[in-house]
């Protein structure tokens, strides 16, 4: 690992990990053509060209229900609708994989 770390800092070398070394950001690794494309889209996306843009009507929105799986193994956390098939961490199947429901109660 040439930055000391992955990108999701999932995976750190030992000196990172023990504070020897600073961990520095990793530079963004795109073509400069496609970074200047999504720089240009996310601009263009994101300001209206005139007026008749700003009257659209909002999509419906499919619901899409996520949930929170762990791996018993090894711990492995990820968010989404179905566990995953094999761990990318220990290699364990599915039905290692359990849900996780949080319910927040507030007190006043």
């Amino acid at each position: 690992m040439e930055y000391g770390a992955c990108y999701c800092a999932l995976y750190v070398r030992k000196d990172l990990h023990q504070g020897q070394t600073s961990i520095e950001p990793v530079p963004e690794r795109r073509p400069l053509e496609k970074q200047m494309r999504a720089y240009l889209d996310a601009q263009t996306s994101s300001a209206p060209t005139s007026e008749a843009a700003t009257h659209i009507e909002p999509k419906p929105v499919p619901s899409i229900t996520r949930k929170f799986w762990y791996c018993r193994q090894c711990g492995y956390t990820v968010f989404r609708e179905d566990p995953p098939y094999i761990c990318p961490i220990c290699k364990a199947k599915r039905e290692m994989f359990s849900e996780v429901r949080i319910s927040i109660v507030f007190q006043t």
